[in-house]
């Protein structure tokens, strides 16, 4: 939590390790393990690459590897989450947020709606929980089961 909170991003949430994961392996060694996520795949978002650097800045400087000469960001206010889960498609469509990241949601609040290629059926999508949005699927088309909106309960 040491490592995070340096890093100083807008939200926390310690996961569960996942069996046979790198980080999973690394903390039976007793090594800590920060793991960033922003972005798209298969996308550079110049916004999460710039928060990455400022990240490892913060991070380094709180270790004292390196000094104050350089312009440190000043690190966002935190949140830390409890827990997330994942809103999934339950069936396949064109998937259309109406929530965008960062926002707080409501439980059984609508965030999306799945229609069909013509716009006559809309599936919505709602919130199985309080929380906020912190994972954005962007892509137009979902199947049935893709995950859709990541929400991040503190």
């Amino acid at each position: 939590m040491e490592l995070a909170k340096a890093f100083g991003t807008h939200y926390i949430l310690n996961s569960p390790h996942i069996d046979k994961s790198f980080r999973k392996e690394a903390y039976k060694q007793k090594k800590s393990i920060l793991v960033y996520e922003g972005g798209e795949s298969s996308r550079m978002d110049e916004f999460a690459i710039e928060e990455a650097v400022a990240g490892c800045k913060r991070l380094l400087h709180a270790r004292g590897i390196i000094d104050d000469t350089l312009q440190i960001p000043a690190p966002k206010e935190t949140l830390l989450l409890k827990e997330s889960s994942w809103q999934r498609a339950k069936v396949s469509g064109i998937f259309n947020s109406t929530v965008a990241l960062g926002d707080a949601v409501r439980k059984g609040q609508i965030l999306a709606k799945i229609s069909d290629p013509y716009g006559q059926v809309k599936v919505p999508v709602k919130a199985s929980t309080n929380g906020f949005v912190v994972g954005l699927n962007n892509n137009p088309v979902v199947n049935a089961g893709d995950a859709l909106i990541h929400i991040g309960k503190a």
